[in-house]
């Protein structure tokens, strides 16, 4: 059973550790957090990521993936940063500059990856899935491949969609429109084949092992305007 700690003296009464906690661990007592419910804690550790003072420890407990779901709690991240979110609406040119922004800049950072790690830049697009997997819980929550995928499709629909079949050790997709299809062209580079897209594919590999508990590897099926790459479980 874990042991929650507050190191008292450090307590700023933010209420951070009350707020996140999904099974009410903690309650605010003359303006520090206390633990309440020490038997309800599930060992999530989202209270540890959430205390801006480091001062809650769960000794003896792994770190797994949090639970806190920060896109739907609009109210802990105004408090977490202090600052309330843009209500001005981005205009549609607006919008196309920014999408052509970051695609340029994740073209520039693949390209560092590769130039820093050479032929083990592939392993970064791994790592980088792994570590993105932690933080959309919900997914583990899916019963089968084909409903994870689905739920994945909801979830990066407005960046790119996908089609999927599933194999007995492999899944297949096909990726089409991408939204880094433009800042490729633009920068005269291959889809599919630059290096952006290799890590890509390797960061949907991380993905789904981390979700599945099976290992992924990327394979590239075919490129150009639409892409299809699969994962291969080894």
């Amino acid at each position: 059973m874990p042991t929650v700690h507050i190191t008292e003296k450090g307590c700023r009464g933010c209420t951070m550790c009350v707020d996140i906690c999904p099974v009410d661990v903690f309650e605010l007592e003359n303006d520090i957090a206390k633990v309440v419910n020490q038997d309800d804690c599930i060992e999530c550790r989202s209270c540890t990521y959430a205390c801006p003072s480091g001062c809650i420890e769960l000794p003896n407990t792994e770190a797994v993936r949090p639970f806190h779901r920060i896109e739907k709690n609009v109210h802990f991240v105004e408090k977490f940063l202090q600052t309330a979110p843009s209500s001005q609406e981005l205009t549609p040119q607006e919008c196309r500059k920014a999408s052509e922004e970051v695609g340029l800049l994740l073209i520039a950072y693949s390209n560092a990856i590769s130039e820093i790690l050479g032929r083990g830049h592939r392993s970064a697009g791994r790592r980088a899935g792994t570590a993105a997997a932690a933080h959309m819980p919900e997914m583990y929550e899916q019963k089968d491949t084909a409903s994870l995928l689905a739920r994945m499709q909801q979830r990066f629909g407005a960046s790119f969609d996908f089609t999927s079949q599933i194999g007995e050790d492999s899944i297949t997709l096909s990726v089409s429109p991408c939204g880094l299809l433009g800042p490729l062209k633009k920068a005269a580079l291959e889809p599919g084949k630059a290096d952006l897209c290799l890590l890509f594919h390797e960061y949907w590999a991380g993905l789904m092992s981390s979700y599945t508990g099976k290992v992924y590897k990327s394979e590239l099926k075919s490129a150009g305007d639409s892409c299809t790459f699969c994962l291969r479980a080894s």
